[in-house]
């Protein structure tokens, strides 16, 4: 066989491998900076392939000498199925029935419970936690349960828990941990004393369970970190969210390690879409993986839903990136002394049945008077199915300008008093008319509250009552920004 002919089939099976794409990045998986990320190209189908290739390079012009053929295989490694009666996909696949969409669920402003204690009797290294009540009843191959364990190894059980490290498991494998959702199984170390900033939290409604590993660090290994979550749902499917957005970007340790996939309690049947450093993808800035026993209702989540002041209402925003039979949206509301959430009027925002294409909705609150409140939407499917968001929570408080004349320059004062329980007041002027945004953050860095969202005349002081009830003790910090300008302060919450 000429050498002319073996490169031709490499060639060739490269570019159906890979697709014809034109960009410039590595076509052998390197991942390409945070600015330059592209969309696949358009890729060849997986299955088996047979090539023919005829050249006319033979000095005796007989082309059958000179006629090659081989037969190749294509895997799609970002969706398939189904595998033991399930379908996956991820956020990244092309030509997929459906995707999911990545839409991470914050543990602290959605007052999910951090994991101080383990049922093991451990700190959070080869611990578990159970059982948990879900909240709802889940099947999982075919079973239903409405408790489950949390593994400190990044994994959830069903029947009971377990210390196993999974640092050398497979998918299906009949040993130990068995009836598992395995989001990124392996020797992990939450020891407090060891990775202060490694959290665990859980918690959840009547329409998703949440468990979120923050930071949580691979054994030994002060410098590898990851931060993924899972989400269960009603309706049986599965969501692994992993976001190199928050802390340290996994090192190649996480990468090469981690363990993907669901497995039966038998460990007879399951899907193992990556292990060690081989398989489906683990970031996409970000990605997320959903797996259902229905390759066409693997639920778009939504893109964001946040809540804002404007003037003296509340604002709700949300964005979907696409939707699937979406009849619309009902606003419900509950006030932070409330355990019930009540529809507010004229709630109803029409859908877009079902699109491909990103679109924005907005609901205005004119009734909301001063206090703490919690928003969620009540998502109607088209046959009647419901749907409901994690809440968005806002502090409505009164912003009104003192008679006082203010100096026209921008300036943030201190909270006053400070520490404080329940309620402070924060001041500040702006040194010219502008919109202006005061917002509220932990110290993870992520939004607790927007506390103003308006246009500031200069010249006018400003006062914000802050009420904390719904804060956990700790330290806060409050930024305000207008004209391009900002400045940043710290406040305490003490209990």
């Amino acid at each position: 066989m000429k050498k002319f002919d073996i490169a031709c089939i490499i060639y060739i099976i490269a570019l159906l491998s890979f697709g014809f794409n034109n960009s410039n990045d590595d076509p052998y998986g390197a991942k390409p900076s945070r600015n330059n990320r592209k969309q696949p190209a358009a890729q060849t189908t997986a299955g088996a392939y047979n090539v023919t290739i005829i050249t006319d390079l033979g000095t005796d012009q007989n082309r059958g000498n000179d006629t090659l053929r081989t037969t190749f295989t294509i895997v799609e490694l970002n969706w398939g199925g189904p595998i033991g009666g399930y379908y996956f996909a991820n956020s990244l696949s092309v030509g997929a029935p459906s995707r999911p969409t990545f839409g991470w669920v914050d543990p602290v402003a959605n007052g999910h419970t951090l994991i101080t204690t383990w049922t093991s009797g451990g700190v959070g290294d080869d611990d578990y936690l159970g059982p948990q009540a879900i909240g709802f009843s889940f099947t999982f191959f075919g079973s239903p349960f409405t408790t489950l364990f949390i593994g400190s190894n990044g994994y959830l059980t069903f029947g009971s828990g377990t210390t196993t490290s999974a640092s050398s498991a497979l998918i299906p494998n009949t040993g130990t941990p068995n009836n598992w959702i395995a989001g990124c199984a392996m020797d992990l170390d939450a020891t407090p004393t060891l990775y202060p900033t490694a959290k665990i939290y859980y918690g959840g409604n009547a329409s998703q369970f949440v468990v979120t590993w923050i930071n949580v660090h691979k054994w030994n290994s002060a410098t590898d970190s990851i931060t993924f979550q899972i989400l269960v749902f009603p309706n049986g499917n599965i969501k692994m969210q992993y976001y190199d957005d928050i802390g340290v970007v996994p090192g190649p340790n996480i990468l090469n390690d981690a363990l993907i996939g669901i497995e039966n309690s038998g460990g007879t049947l399951g899907i193992q879409y990556r292990n060690n450093g081989t398989g489906g993808p683990m970031f996409g800035s970000p990605l997320a993986l959903e797996l259902g026993t229905n390759q066409n209702t693997l639920p778009v989540q939504l893109a964001s839903f946040t809540a804002s002041l404007q003037q003296n209402a509340v604002r709700l925003d949300w964005r979907t990136v696409s939707e699937v039979n979406n009849y619309g949206f009902y606003v419900e509301r509950r006030r932070d002394t409330e355990s019930n959430y009540s529809n507010l009027i004229n709630n109803f925002v029409a859908g877009h049945g079902t699109t491909l294409e990103p679109h924005s909705y907005s609901f205005i609150d004119n009734t909301a008077t001063s206090g703490v409140y919690h928003y969620r939407l009540r998502q109607v499917d088209l046959d009647g199915t419901v749907h409901y968001s994690e809440p968005v929570t806002i502090n409505v408080s009164t912003a009104t300008s003192v008679d006082e004349v203010a100096p026209k320059v921008f300036a943030l004062f201190q909270n006053y008093p400070n520490p404080f329980n329940p309620e402070t007041q924060i001041k500040f002027s702006v040194d010219a008319t502008a919109q202006a945004t005061l917002e509220l953050y932990n110290t993870l860095g992520q939004k607790v509250a927007t506390l103003f969202n308006d246009v500031a005349e200069a010249g006018r002081y400003y006062n914000i009552r802050v009420n904390a009830t719904s804060l956990a003790s700790g330290i806060y910090f409050y930024e305000l920004q207008s004209g391009g300008r900002s400045e940043l302060k710290k406040m305490v919450v003490l209990r």
